[in-house]
């Protein structure tokens, strides 16, 4: 009887300690850990429109990659997608892969956001996939175009404040980056809707 009444103790004792001590699985730290025991290692899709992309953003992009979904992530580059081709941007991809859990829309701060090209190529992409799409435009070419201008930084905030309303009226999250040197815990932070 004192064994049986200890176990009952105890055992409430879990449930209410389990029911207070709670965390979220789905934050980056958690999720940067539990990609290690995956079965295989995460791929982040990049499509990158009317604009390629150099050695620097490419491992600037390979690095947010890994803040985000681990150190094993790989990057699944595709080729840009050319200026009015936007309706064949899906051409070749499937509709969800396993080891993809994120797309990403990859476009140049330097081009202003057109609802006839740029949101024809997203929406055209939105429609075709089943995994979370989001908008990562890449500042680093536009700053250097600017450099040395007075107000340079104000306009690189401007063009990013349009792309993010761009990015908005299709409820796709956003974030601004400079490839060259991305600031990871902002980039984490803006895309978090997308790594739900």
């Amino acid at each position: 009887l004192p064994r049986l009444a200890l176990f009952a103790w105890a055992a409430w004792r879990e449930r209410r300690l389990a029911g207070v001590f709670s965390f979220d699985l789905g934050t980056a730290y958690f999720r940067r850990v539990l990609a290690s025991f995956a079965p295989s290692n995460a791929r982040v899709r990049v499509i990158p429109y009317s604009y390629t992309l150099d050695e620097s953003a490419v491992a600037g992009l390979n690095g947010l990659a890994r803040h985000l979904l681990g150190d094993a992530t790989q990057l699944a580059l595709r080729p840009s997608v050319e200026f009015g081709t936007e309706a064949s941007a899906a051409a070749g991809l499937a509709r969800r892969e396993e080891d993809l859990p994120l797309t990403l829309a990859v476009f140049n701060a330097a081009a202003t956001p057109e609802n006839e090209n740029h949101g024809r190529f997203l929406d055209t992409l939105k429609s075709a996939l089943d995994t979370p799409l989001a908008v990562v435009i890449d500042t680093g070419p536009y700053l250097r175009r600017l450099a040395g201008q007075s107000g340079a930084n104000e306009r690189v905030d401007e063009r990013c404040r349009a792309w993010q309303g761009f990015a908005a009226q299709r409820d796709l999250p956003f974030a601004c980056v400079d490839f060259t040197a991305p600031d990871l815990g902002r980039a984490e932070t803006d895309l978090a809707a997308a790594l739900g």
